[in-house]
């Protein structure tokens, strides 16, 4: 039992600044240095799932309106989906890069899985799922494995960084270098450091559970190894480490330079005198659309804002840039660019997408688990609270939320948005960033441009 669990664990040295009692730094092999570039690729509803250690109304933290919407989506009942594979889609969404995460000494996201369901009949069409039908409609019946399929699977015994046993110098703030004595200097010199005399040495043992926490307070905090190793510690480091000086302007792929970003709209309820959106009426196309909320991978989140941190608080953009600015050489057995930007896995998308994200192709033969692209069954319509808590829309639940929001009916106003590229983009970001008021900080300054025009 004692060599099983020290199999799930790995070493880590901190260096402490004694006098501020702080994490200055970390020294890791290459193995944790890989799942820290895992988290790129994680979708955002398993970042909900797993830091909610299996209570999903008790996480381990908040990450702005992202848990109200996974638990309104968790709470729908399967007849407001299209088939109950696609409620499994969203809220334990497949990571396009989960062959790769296989190879990791910690794997966090437990869903993963390689094994298929084939169809009797074709034998050449496969699923994640069984029971899915294909183009003859017959069932995925038969259990394979990846080794199985034409496609087989990745077959590295690595994950992302080349063999070998260099270190890595993390900061607190999780900007990662391969390890030398002038990184290490520059880092302390930075910090206001000027001899090594008062850096304190201690060793850690990582478990999986440590990785899920670091994880979420590398999404909330800038310093995630002081919260995480010293927890005890009243000290709040208001001191953020230096960040690039630069913002990047990411290229758009070759096909979604030709096409434009599809429209949605949505029709909302504002209170006319405080310009708050009460809830939103929305059809299944931009119900769908919310759900890709869930399924976007953090490192494409972090991609299709085009400039510095976007949506995202904490320091996972420290992280992000870390992977950019490492040398090529150092990557092994996929291109870094799939770490940075790892796209939606297949058919994890919705069919209007105004953020034009693309999807990664696993396999041409791979089945759609959804009869007709939707998530949602087609025609049905959904309210969308200011928190993003979502419910079916219903005459009880209409009157009920009447009840509790207490606006005079004279003080509410109807409009209907169009959600392009930038409506997306400030939805996105309100949802990552704002605790209780997404649609009013990400679409009221819509509004009020309508009123202005009107």
């Amino acid at each position: 039992m004692a060599a099983k669990q020290q199999e799930s664990r790995l070493s880590l040295k901190l260096l402490i600044d004694e006098k501020s009692n702080r994490v200055v730094a970390a020294e890791a092999h290459k193995e944790f240095v890989e799942i820290l570039f895992s988290f790129l690729t994680l979708p955002m509803g398993t970042i909900i799932r797993v830091t909610s250690s299996g209570d999903t109304k008790n996480p381990v933290t908040t990450i702005g309106c992202m848990n109200n919407l996974y638990r309104g989506v968790e709470k729908l009942s399967n007849e407001n989906w299209e088939t109950e594979n696609c409620k499994t889609m969203v809220l334990r969404p497949r990571n396009p890069l989960g062959d790769y995460c296989q190879k990791l000494k910690l794997n966090i996201d437990g869903s993963w899985s390689n094994t298929y369901y084939r169809c009797s009949c074709c034998r050449s069409r496969f699923s994640w799922y069984p029971n899915v039908s294909c183009s003859w409609r017959m069932k995925t019946t038969q259990e394979i494995t990846a080794a199985d399929l034409r496609s087989g699977g990745v077959n590295n015994k690595r994950a992302f960084l080349q063999k070998g046993r260099t270190m890595f110098i993390i900061s607190d703030d999780l900007q990662i270098r391969p390890a030398c004595p002038i990184v290490l200097a520059q880092l302390l010199s930075s910090l206001g450091l000027s001899e090594i005399d008062g850096i304190r040495e201690m060793l850690v043992e990582v478990s999986k559970d440590q990785v899920i926490c670091l994880l979420a307070r590398s999404l909330v905090s800038e310093s995630p190894l002081s919260d995480l190793f010293l927890p005890n510690n009243p000290t709040k480091h208001e001191t953020k480490l230096p960040k690039p000086e630069t913002e990047r302007t990411f290229q758009k792929s070759e096909t979604t330079e030709e096409t434009e970003a599809p429209t949605l709209s949505l029709q909302v309820t504002l209170n006319k005198s405080t310009n708050k959106l009460l809830f939103a009426k929305a059809t299944n196309e931009f119900f769908d659309f919310l759900c890709t909320f869930l399924t976007i991978p953090i490192g494409s989140i972090i991609h299709v804002f085009k400039t510095n941190s976007g949506g995202l608080q904490g320091c996972i953009y420290n992280l992000y840039t870390s992977v950019e600015e490492l040398e090529d050489t150092w990557i092994w057995s996929i291109d870094k660019s799939a770490i940075l930007n790892p796209g939606i896995a297949q058919y994890h998308n919705c069919k209007k997408q105004p953020l034009k994200l693309d999807e990664l192709i696993e396999s041409k033969y791979l089945l759609d688990p959804r009869p007709y692209e939707n998530f949602a069954v087609l025609s049905s319509l959904f309210i969308v609270l200011d928190n993003l808590d979502v419910k079916p829309l219903s005459s009880a639940s209409s009157s009920l939320i009447l009840r509790e929001l207490k606006v005079p009916f004279s003080d509410i106003e109807e409009q209907v948005i169009t959600v392009g590229m930038n409506e997306a983009l400030s939805l996105l970001k309100a949802a990552l960033t704002s605790p209780s008021s997404a649609l009013t900080n990400g679409l009221a300054s819509f509004l009020q441009k309508n009123k202005q025009e009107a």
